[in-house]
């Protein structure tokens, strides 16, 4: 019988944080390397020669993309839960440092938090901004963004550093232009381009691909008083309508309310004229209580409603 390795480390290392433990299933196959985390360690996964690629024809890796040394395998007793997460950790932790590109670091960032560091010892999130951003031209002006050969998923670098807490003050360096994060998240939703009757209109996959990040990023970053802005293209065919009210019955059932969403309604589609707009039969007679009209009125008068997509 194989005698077992003695695990080296001191027996006061602290169990990973369960706090980090949704972080780390969320990301991009940790759920699957912390189902077999422990089990991979005392096998030996780890030291043996990597599975053969599963495409027809071999591809040339590129250099970025060496692994390094492989992990020296080890046997963490007893093979529970807690300890294979503490697997999953550490090899996340080496391959993101090993591999060392923009799209393992942003997953790093996304399982560790903010201030997670390279082998060498920098900042991830510092290393990304100042190497990896990108900046382009529209209507005479700038906009900052991460290229979709770093990120993958568009916004998802945008995404990423919201969740993470990083600072909206955190620089972005492109060819000695300075932006910061703030600027990003602007160029997001500027560059941002949507077409409700065709998704796939500027990407073959982009609902799926592509959509999900930017509406995350965007609920992070609106708020009920600024949820508007002017699209970078120019491009005046879609109009979105939105309303917070409608919470309970009475409110659903009061005649404003129900002109409120008509109106809205007719006016996303560019049909808020004579010719649609008319009284519906047998109108609703229930009486809207004073928040409910206040909250109307208000939302009313602070509508900022443009012809430019959102």
């Amino acid at each position: 019988m194989k005698a077992k390795k003695q695990d080296k480390r001191s027996p006061n290392v602290p169990v990973t944080d369960t706090r980090r433990r949704n972080l780390l299933i969320l990301g991009g196959g940790a759920a699957l390397a912390a189902g077999l985390g422990a089990v991979g360690y005392k096998a030996g996964w780890f030291s043996e020669a990597p599975a053969p690629t599963p495409t027809p024809a071999p591809t040339p890796v590129p250099a970025r993309l060496s692994l390094g040394p492989k992990l020296t395998p080890v046997t963490l007793d007893p093979p529970n839960y807690e300890n294979a997460l503490r697997s999953a950790n550490e090899m996340m932790e080496y391959y993101a440092r090993s591999i060392d590109n923009p799209y393992c670091l942003i997953h790093a960032i996304r399982a560790f938090g903010k201030n997670f560091v390279r082998k060498d010892g920098s900042n991830a999130v510092n290393y990304l901004c100042t190497t990896h951003a990108a900046d382009m031209q529209v209507n005479g002006k700038y906009y900052v963004y991460f290229e979709l050969i770093n990120e993958v998923h568009q916004n998802s670098f945008l995404k990423t550093f919201l969740e993470a807490g990083v600072s909206r003050d955190q620089k972005l360096t492109v060819q000695g232009r300075q932006y910061t994060v703030n600027n990003l998240a602007e160029s997001a939703k500027a560059l941002f381009r949507f077409d409700p009757n065709n998704l796939a209109r500027f990407d073959p996959k982009y609902a799926q691909e592509h959509l999900p990040w930017g509406i995350i990023a965007f609920s992070i970053l609106m708020t009920p008083d600024n949820c508007s802005w002017t699209n970078a293209y120019g491009e005046k065919k879609t109009r979105v309508f939105g309303t917070t009210l409608g919470h309970n019955n009475d409110t659903c059932a009061d005649a404003r309310y129900l002109d409120l969403i008509t109106r809205g309604l007719l006016w996303s589609v560019d049909k808020l004229d004579d010719k649609h707009l008319k009284p519906a039969k047998n109108e609703p007679k229930a009486e809207a209580s004073a928040t409910v009209v206040a909250t109307a009125q208000a939302q009313a008068q602070g509508c900022d409603c443009e012809d430019d997509a959102k």
